[in-house]
């Protein structure tokens, strides 16, 4: 068995597998997609894992995580937040982000000091260079956009930016970070797996109710246990969370048009939003998600073939040859590291064509004989 969080993972597999192995894909009897090799089934899954539920739940009951949400509420005081967490490489785009935040600003200045974009930043320093460049552009671009609007923003900065290593920012710091912001901002040109999105909303709707003094009425704030979600449509959640405003990172006036949207949105649609977020992310918990893969493998049946197939070669010299399932493949190093420490060699070739020319005239006797049905009376000539 093999799993995908989405199906066009999967898809992108079963096209690799199809061109380079030749090996084709259908739906077996049970409705699973299977693809045979070696002559048997290898069942394809898809499933997006989703958060530990309960570990989430027990966090955001401590009182030191309710702390830090006053605190980060206490650093942005009358003002919406809306939060970003990136790793500082550039796939994670953080510079594309900050290009159309200036271009919502220039068109949207009746929002200057009435909102805060809170950005931290995940060390990289094992992507090397680009981590180092990708850092630089980053601090760069962020005190040029926040010299540009200061004097409109009351004295204060647009773009709160902050660096943290990963120990620094763990699930307890990140769902006190969430809890405190009224939208999530992530908006990566490339990712695969990331549950930013579902902690955001199991963090807004805790919080809600265990702080509900820190979240006030302002204009483009989400109401209490809401929060709203823009998303990267390259990331693997913007397909799950049916909730969440999707953008083209790539295209900064998408992104542009995202963040008016989400600050203008009606209390209905806002609610409806978080709703369809919130079911999912309470619904496929990472235990859920657990059971179902196990269920999967359970279903699939061990092949009762008395043969065996040995696969060799690849992309366009593949091929399958059926054998007696007690067949084994001859280990050549092995065979290698004897030859070298034997005293006495003795090398016995096989009879069937290797010494003389295998001419095969009765094609029906040769099939008997390679089935077992038939000998051979002698080497053949």
């Amino acid at each position: 068995q093999i799993g995908f969080h989405l199906f066009e993972y999967a898809r992108h597999f079963l096209t690799n597998v199809r061109r380079l192995l030749g090996c084709s894909y259908e739906m077996n009897a049970a409705g699973m997609m299977t693809v045979t090799v070696d002559g048997r089934e290898v069942v394809i899954t898809c499933i997006h894992v989703g958060v530990d539920l309960p570990r989430v739940d027990d966090i955001l009951k401590i009182d030191s995580t309710t702390a830090e949400m006053k605190l980060w509420k206490s650093k942005f005081p009358n003002k919406v937040i809306v939060a970003g967490i990136d790793r500082l490489e550039r796939l994670k785009g953080i510079p594309l982000k900050l290009i159309a935040i200036d271009q919502f600003l220039e068109e949207n200045s009746h929002w200057l000091g009435k909102l805060v974009f809170a950005i931290i930043g995940i060390s990289a320093g094992e992507r090397g260079q680009d981590y180092i460049q990708t850092q630089h552009d980053v601090k760069v671009t962020v005190n040029r956009l926040n010299d540009k609007y200061r004097s409109r923003c009351q004295g204060g900065d647009i773009i709160y930016f902050e660096e943290r290593s990963d120990r620094e920012i763990r699930l307890a710091q990140r769902l006190a970070f969430f809890g405190a912001s009224d939208i999530l901002f992530i908006t990566a040109p490339r990712d695969g797996l990331n549950r930013y999105p579902m902690e955001f909303t199991l963090a807004r709707n805790r919080a809600g109710h265990a702080a509900p003094e820190i979240f006030t009425s302002l204009p483009g704030a989400c109401a209490r246990s809401e929060g709203l979600v823009i998303v990267s449509e390259f990331i693997s959640s913007a397909r799950v969370m049916r909730g969440a405003l999707t953008v083209n990172p790539w295209n900064t006036a998408d992104v542009k048009e995202a963040i008016v949207a989400a600050l203008d949105m009606s209390p209905a649609e806002r609610a409806e939003r978080n709703r369809r977020n919130l079911e999912y992310a309470t619904r496929l918990t990472s235990t859920n998600w657990a059971t179902h893969v196990l269920c999967d493998l359970k279903s699939v049946e061990k092949s009762t073939d008395p043969n065996a197939n040995y696969a060799v070669g690849f992309g366009m010299q593949y091929k399958v040859m059926d054998l007696k399932s007690g067949f084994h493949a001859l280990n050549v190093k092995e065979v290698c590291n004897s030859y070298r420490s034997a005293r006495s060699r003795l090398i016995i070739m096989d009879w069937g064509g290797t010494l003389v020319t295998d001419v095969k005239v009765d094609k029906l006797q040769a099939y008997a004989i390679a089935k077992g049905h038939a000998h051979r009376d002698g080497p053949t000539s």
